[in-house]
């Protein structure tokens, strides 16, 4: 069934002064929150290391990883003076050793607040109203030079495409609930993650959705340009550094996350972790800011002003014909997985000329972008009303704290709350796959890389990959048959609910096939598919084409 959105973009802000933003009044109430992220980290590290002594070596262990990471692994990214600030740090513990106090709490806690302060410093966000304007105003003309579209309906007459760039991003969900409940409690966006284009098409998308900006976590190594580091960070991005995997920096980073969390801040963070290089959904979900979901929720049943105030969990699939370095991704998957099995294909340079062909070659397309907006939950999994109360299957009110309680109190319970993260990552990972949203290029890649492989019943996927390209062809006719069953069996699976069919494939199997195969991988250096002069379709990159089937291989079984 077609659920997309019709309503015309850009939407209306759910909230029109940008100073009022959650968000926003977070950042100009900077001093409070760090002392909110602190007091927090330090009850948490205070309840998991009770005893001196256990809190002492926790410092120890954490000096020495630092040392590692710094001497071992060290980036662009890590200023000079972090050997500085470390090797303080070092002073001030041998310090206590010389003068038998290294059992003092005292002492301990302050050197403790240093670290904390000190990542925090490093983490912490400073979103920027004017950046955020910018942006609105930039990111237009990105996207409309991507999507081959105007960047705006009131220039659309003097560009050359009849259509706006809002045409061309086509979202699918319950929108209009999905406004509503952004005023009632936090969202929690959770899409997954193909291509680096991701974190701004997201932001985008929430943008033309009237949405208020969210805070979201980036990995510190984007960090390394001046300019760039500076935009992001005014755009709400915090920092994080996965090389430390130390207790005190990762129990920063939950409390970072909760307290923006209890203070009605959106979030946003790619539960995968990092681009699946594969092309296939990451089936294995990083569970630690989930947890901050459930804390946060256990945070507001405690708090009498806040009891009714639901976390609400969106997934959200990001759907592209193409994936700008696919043939990167799929390279270092195969490498990791298929070792001395796997042989590069010759790459093409890219040069300033091949760019600008590629380019050229397609002005006559029209990629699009589709955004599926999963249904919002709580964090158990229960749909919500557009009050935020949770509802059960039948569409009974669900109390949620019940989930909190030991009888009649309200207990903290840190393997209850873990179980419920790992659930809640379960409900997560369902809804990612269920709202993939089934585009005609995805239908043509499985289906030409299923018919090869039927074609080469004894080659395994190396040697399939390592055919000549010459020797690889597909017969129109029978291509077409193959993707009408593979429709058909798409359709079946879109009326369970295990996937949504795209506008795209409101036409006929000849229209779809002809639009796939047009649009799939129209930035890639080479073609995954392309039909020549006599009508047969033949491939440019068999791995390219692997990549792309994969993104498709979840989906459909064997027809």
């Amino acid at each position: 069934m077609n659920q997309a959105h019709t309503e015309r973009l850009p939407l209306k802000p759910v909230i029109q002064d940008v100073n009022q933003w959650p968000l926003t009044k977070t950042t100009s109430e900077r001093k409070e929150f760090k002392a909110q992220v602190r007091t927090r980290t330090l009850n948490a590290l205070k309840r998991n290391f009770q005893d001196s002594s256990e809190f002492y070596e926790l410092l120890k262990n954490v000096i020495y990883l630092e040392k590692i990471r710094l001497t071992q692994n060290p980036w662009k990214t890590d200023k000079q003076s972090e050997a500085l600030f470390w090797a303080d740090i070092k002073a001030q513990m041998l310090e206590l050793e010389k003068q038998n106090n290294h059992t003092s709490d005292h002492h301990l806690e302050g050197i403790l607040t240093q670290i904390i302060n000190h990542y925090l410093q490093e983490i912490l966000s400073r979103f920027e109203p004017r950046a955020y304007r910018f942006a609105q105003r930039i990111l237009p003309y990105f996207y409309g030079g991507l999507l081959k579209s105007a960047p705006g309906r009131r220039i659309q007459k003097f560009w050359r495409s009849k259509d706006s760039i809002y045409d061309r991003f086509i979202f699918y969900g319950d929108i209009e609930r999905l406004r509503a409940l952004s005023s009632v409690g936090p969202l929690i966006v959770l899409p997954n993650h193909q291509t680096n284009l991701d974190s701004p098409t997201i932001g985008y998308g929430i943008d033309l959705l009237g949405l208020p900006a969210m805070t979201y976590g980036a990995g510190i190594n984007l960090f390394t340009l001046p300019w760039l580091s500076k935009k992001m960070n005014q755009l709400g991005a915090y920092k994080v550094d996965r090389r430390k995997k130390n207790a005190i920096y990762l129990e920063v980073l939950k409390s970072y996350s909760s307290v923006c969390l209890a203070r009605g801040v959106h979030s946003l963070f790619f539960p995968e972790g990092t681009r699946s290089r594969s092309g296939t959904l990451i089936n294995k979900l990083k569970l630690g800011l989930l947890g901050t979901a459930v804390q946060t929720q256990k945070d507001y049943v405690l708090d009498e002003g806040k009891k009714n105030k639901p976390v609400i969990i969106v997934p959200v699939s990001i759907n592209y014909s193409f994936t700008l370095e696919a043939e990167s991704l799929i390279d270092q998957h195969l490498k990791k997985q298929g070792r001395e099995q796997y042989i590069k294909e010759a790459s093409v340079t890219a040069t300033s000329y091949r760019l600008l062909s590629i380019l050229f070659s397609h002005r006559y397309t029209k990629p699009e972008i589709h955004i599926a907006f999963g249904e919002p939950t709580d964090i158990f999994g229960n749909k919500l009303d557009a009050s935020g109360r949770s509802l059960d299957v039948q569409g009974n009110f669900i109390n949620r704290e019940e989930y909190f309680r030991r009888g009649n109190d309200h207990v903290h319970d840190d393997q209850r709350d873990s179980v419920y993260a790992q659930d809640l990552g379960q409900i997560v990972q369902k809804g990612l796959h269920d709202n993939k949203v089934v585009l005609s290029s995805n239908i043509v890649a499985l289906v030409a890389f299923r018919m090869l492989r039927a074609s080469f019943p004894k080659l395994d996927l190396y040697e399939l990959l390592r055919l000549p390209l010459e020797d690889v062809t597909w017969e129109w006719d029978d291509f077409l048959d193959a993707c009408q069953r593979t429709i058909d069996h798409v359709r079946i699976k879109a009326s369970q609910g295990n996937c949504i069919l795209s506008t795209q494939l409101d036409r006929s199997t000849t229209a779809i096939a002809s639009h796939g195969v047009k649009h799939l991988g129209i930035y890639n250096s080479k073609r995954a598919l392309l039909r020549s002069s006599d009508g047969k379709l033949r491939s440019e990159s068999l791995l390219l084409l692997h990549f792309y089937a994969n993104q498709m291989e979840a989906y459909v079984d064997n027809v």
